[in-house]
């Protein structure tokens, strides 16, 4: 007899191969918080609607400035902002997409794809006037800032501009190769680097001292073409072909494959020292709570409207996440609820063969561990003998069924196996169920 643990609380996280068993853990998940509590899963909190019907565009970039509002920017339908709870619609003048966003000097200042506009962070209560304040010298579809040393630098497809606290402008400060295009400026210590692709979108990363007229050092990347990227502790995170890199100021390594990622440079952020991005209308999540458990990536957050929304942008301040998502009809703001749980999501186990795949097993009792469940809550228990089958329905555990505090559930299955996956379905309209181990007790046969 084989007392094996299928699900043992959260502390191994999602697997990386399907047919490989390692002891507690699972390979997939859907909107199940993973995180908060190693030894137990749970539902993760939900996004609601935060915008009311005044956001009538898609939001394709945030802003958070000094005054503590919040400015979200599409096209020449207005410019949004967040007062304290309620978001207003301000008029402009700029056409064509707003590009990108950010506060110097008490200025707000925008770009399309050949202006740089800016207004005076003043009275939000009236119309906001953009006044054009420079051209560009090339037309861009990149155009976002950094600021470093009380100075901003805008990339201009292959030059960098420059403006200076003076009010001096320098629209080719620096120029790179003219079959370049700037794709990400970030800061390293106080030089700058570019990330830069060439006309066959293979990358160079570029370190610039902001002294010189010319780079300091150029490291080809060759192949890597960047779809998103995003720094955190000095280290920059970039998602490319599916895989998840990263890079200190040495080299570039692969921390995670097999992922799937937009190219929407403005949809992925840090939240609590954690990546989100976005992929069809999920919000993915990559990193962890605490220093003695791995790194993880899970399925978290669902966009309120749980379809095929296209996510524009996410941005994370002040503790609070909001993502901004479109479906060609519609144009909302989600927050992320301090108090509203997901109703009912899921985690699937890693495919369970205990020692060798080849000999036939069956099960003699089913044991699950789990906190006393609320009226109207549920769990389910799901499982499949062929990977390729559709989950049959092992047990419904509810308040009315008299389950008690870390309740062993015991039951055997309905059919031999060689292989073995179980699905776990929290559903949640009281208080979120906490869900902590799954084990089976088995024996091969003879």
């Amino acid at each position: 007899m084989d007392y094996a643990a299928i699900f043992k609380g959260a502390s191994w996280w999602k697997s990386d191969s399907l047919f490989t068993w390692i002891s507690d853990s699972f390979q997939e998940s859907s909107n199940i918080e993973i995180r908060e509590d190693s030894q137990s899963i749970t539902l993760t909190k939900k996004l609601v609607k935060d915008s009311s019907n005044t956001i009538t565009e898609p939001i394709n970039c945030y802003i958070k400035a000094s005054t503590w509002d919040i400015f979200a920017y599409w096209n020449v339908w207005g410019v949004y902002h967040k007062t304290w709870w309620i978001w207003y619609k301000n008029s402009t003048t700029i056409s064509w997409a707003i590009l990108s966003a950010i506060e110097f000097n008490w200025y707000m200042y925008l770009t399309n794809s050949t202006t740089l506009f800016r207004v005076a962070l003043v009275n939000f209560w009236h119309a906001m006037t953009f006044i054009t304040y420079q051209t560009f010298t090339s037309s861009s579809i990149y155009h976002p800032f950094i600021i470093l040393e009380n100075t901003l630098y805008i990339w201009d497809k292959y030059y960098v501009a420059y403006l200076d606290n003076l009010w001096d402008w320098l629209p080719t400060f620096l120029e790179i190769n003219n079959e370049t295009t700037i794709t990400h400026l970030k800061i390293q210590w106080n030089n700058i680097k570019i990330y830069a692709k060439d006309i066959y979108d293979n990358t160079n990363l570029i370190y610039w001292d902001t002294i010189n007229t010319a780079p300091i050092q150029t490291v080809p990347l060759n192949w890597l073409e960047m779809q998103q990227l995003i720094e955190k502790d000095w280290y920059d995170y970039i998602i490319s072909h599916n895989i998840l890199w990263i890079r200190d100021w040495q080299k570039l390594q692969t921390l995670k494959d097999n992922i799937e990622s937009s190219s929407n440079i403005n949809s992925i952020t840090i939240k609590d020292d954690r990546i989100l991005y976005w992929w069809t209308w999920v919000i993915w999540e990559w990193g962890r709570l605490n220093k003695n458990y791995p790194d993880v990536l899970s399925n978290s957050y669902t966009t309120s409207n749980a379809i095929t929304d296209v996510v524009n942008a996410i941005f994370y301040t002040w503790s609070e996440l909001y993502v901004s998502w479109s479906n060609w009809i519609t144009h909302w703001v989600d927050k992320l609820s301090s108090t509203v749980y997901n109703t009912t999501w899921y985690i699937i186990t890693r495919v369970h063969y205990w020692l060798t795949k080849s000999i036939r097993k069956f099960s003699e009792n089913v044991l699950s561990a789990f906190d006393k469940i609320l009226w109207t809550d549920e769990i389910k228990l799901y499982y499949r003998t062929q990977i390729t089958w559709s989950y049959i329905l092992h047990e419904t555990l509810t308040a009315s069924s008299d389950k008690v505090n870390d309740y062993s559930n015991m039951l055997q299955l309905a059919s031999e196996f060689n292989f073995i996956e179980f699905k776990i379905e929290l559903s949640w309209w009281t208080t979120t169920p906490k869900f902590y181990e799954l084990y089976l007790v088995m024996d091969n046969l003879q």
